[in-house]
């Protein structure tokens, strides 16, 4: 899948592509595969199986390691919902000293960390990014450079076009944009996720979503109403004929 994007995508657009395994081997692996590819960098979460053991010192070995041997740069993901591990921010500052790591995407809904991690990552060229649309533009105010976003999947265009009005100062316009996404873009992530997103890229006409892997099973028609109505009411999708 790597390769193929890799074949589609414009020469001049990062490819990032997630590596992450439950073992520092296998993950070094992973990633100097997809570096061969075609990805420019890797996006790499914890492991979190033996949670337990992940303490400060290992996860600070992990990801050093990591990036020692992995050929491209190598993008932290904090994801504590998922994980059950939140990367503290005296972590990710020591991480953030190491010359292949280039910076964090960050899924913990927690603006004020983030503001955290720029304020002490400062003048090491580490980027930190929003893991959630319906946080982009606070983060953007607190200085993280972008995100990487669900909402993206089905809504690109919006997500780029409030990232334009911030960098423009039209912090009004894009004030009323953010809060236009939140609802439709919570039930695409933590509400109803993929089958959801599917859904939407499905009923836009211009994306296709396609089936679930099981065990996802497909939203159901209230839900489809639902997600459908909501996106419409935004803008975000056309009203149906």
């Amino acid at each position: 899948m790597v390769r193929r994007s890799r074949h589609f995508i414009s020469k001049d657009k990062l490819l990032l592509a997630g590596s992450a395994c439950e073992s520092t081997r296998a993950t070094i692996e992973m990633s100097n595969l997809m570096a061969d590819a075609g990805a420019d960098a890797v996006l790499i979460i914890n492991p979190c199986y033996y949670k337990s053991a992940m303490n400060e010192e290992t996860l600070l070995k992990y990801f050093w390691r990591v990036a020692d041997e992995c050929r491209v740069p190598v993008v932290l993901y904090n994801m504590p919902a998922n994980t059950g591990i939140d990367l503290s921010v005296p972590l990710i500052t020591k991480l953030a000293k190491h010359p292949n790591i280039a910076g964090l995407k960050d899924s913990g809904a927690d603006v004020g960390k983030m503001a955290q991690v720029v304020h002490t990552t400062k003048g090491l060229g580490f980027q930190v990014l929003s893991g959630s649309a319906g946080l982009l533009l606070p983060a953007l105010v607190v200085g993280c450079v972008g995100g990487i976003n669900g909402f993206a999947n089905t809504n690109g265009a919006e997500l780029c076009q409030l990232i334009s009005l911030f960098k423009e100062g039209k912090l009004e316009e894009a004030g009323e944009l953010q809060r236009k996404i939140m609802h439709p873009n919570a039930l695409i992530t933590r509400i109803w996720n993929v089958p959801a997103t599917k859904a939407v890229m499905d009923a836009g006409g211009q994306l296709y979503g396609g089936p679930c892997r099981e065990p996802l099973a497909p939203v159901t028609k209230e839900q489809l109403k639902t997600l459908i109505e909501a996106f419409v009411k935004e803008g975000f999708l056309p009203k149906p004929k």
